[in-house]
């Protein structure tokens, strides 16, 4: 685990950006661990965007150059010397958007579930969080997830092949856009992909909490609702809604487990199309004195349609022989 702050002093409507650089890494205590945990949950609270880096013909620009010469050396002085770097890079795009305010700037490295995330948090000098002139952290209160301004989580295992979502991140105002600027990144939409992951996710949720069949159906059908509703009402779906849209009564323990970073969904993201949907309920026909019903994710390839016939693949020994009895 890795902790350093710097202060980004700026007047709002004003062009000028001081950087005040924390010179050592905070040293590793219950303060700065369960700041880090905190930052984390601010973030899935916050409904992350999936990102990834720009590469203009291939170029990487300026943040993940001084990132990439980090991963390839992890040291203490090198993780300084990146944070250094990115504070006055995140400073020269403050001076261009006068609307923008100071703050601390966070670089917080950790590992969770085998991956190194990188952190890199702008906080508002309210956000109850306590640093001294040193920028030691002193003290943490319970974080204000308001005065969260803007963040990025780094997949530091992704970061060379820079998949989609290799990158999240969260904009308090606008969208951000001289922070992606800093970051040099780019935000994707890919909702088939989030649908394959939180429909992942949500069967791994049920299996921890020992769902039975019937509830584990229920929980998909149930998030397949909120899909359509988002859809209807021309909505982004978020995780944040999907945890009220289920457990209205007690949406956090959910909310933070969907949004571990092991399951890589982004928090903010377009309603998938209706094909990508269909997994999270069964096919079900029900006419003309037949009824059909299975489940797409187990039998939607072993199902075939030759001519006037509906051909079944690999039929269960029980359905052979029930069907085999049935015309005696």
């Amino acid at each position: 685990m890795k902790i350093i702050a710097h202060s980004l002093v700026k007047v709002q409507h004003t062009a000028a950006c001081d950087v005040i650089l924390g010179d050592k890494i905070i040293a590793e205590s219950e303060a700065s661990t369960g700041f880090i945990q905190q930052l984390r949950t601010a973030i899935t609270k916050h409904n992350p965007l999936a990102a990834k880096f720009r590469r203009p013909e291939g170029a990487k620009l300026a943040f993940e150059q001084r990132l990439a010469d980090y991963i390839s050396n992890k040291s203490d002085p090198n993780f300084v010397a990146l944070s250094h770097s990115g504070a006055r890079l995140l400073a020269l795009e403050m001076e261009k958007e006068t609307a923008t305010s100071g703050g601390y700037l966070v670089f917080a490295e950790h590992e969770h579930a085998g991956e190194n995330l990188l952190l890199v948090v702008l906080l508002s000098t309210r956000a109850r969080a306590r640093f001294d002139d040193s920028l030691d952290l002193k003290s943490v209160d319970t974080l204000d997830v308001e005065h969260i301004r803007h963040a990025g989580r780094i997949r530091l295992s992704e970061v060379d092949a820079n998949p989609d979502g290799c990158v999240h991140m969260i904009a308090r105002s606008s969208d951000g856009l001289f922070f992606k600027e800093f970051l040099g990144i780019e935000t994707i939409e890919n909702p088939a992909v989030q649908a394959n992951r939180l429909h992942r996710t949500l069967g791994k949720w049920a299996d921890d909490k020992k769902y039975n069949k019937d509830r584990k159906e229920s929980l998909y059908l149930r998030s397949y609702s909120y899909w359509k509703d988002c859809k209807a009402n021309g909505l982004n779906m978020t995780l944040g809604g999907l945890a009220n849209y289920l457990f209205p009564d007690e949406p956090d323990s959910f909310l933070n487990y969907i949004g571990l970073e092991e399951h890589n969904l982004a928090g903010t993201f377009s309603p998938p199309a209706p094909h990508s949907m269909k997994q999270f309920v069964k096919f079900a026909f029900d006419n003309s004195g037949l009824r059909l019903e299975f489940d797409r994710n187990k039998w939607g390839k072993k199902v075939t349609v030759s001519g006037t016939s509906v051909i079944i693949r690999h039929a269960p020994d029980s359905l052979r022989e029930m069907i085999a009895e049935e015309l005696k």
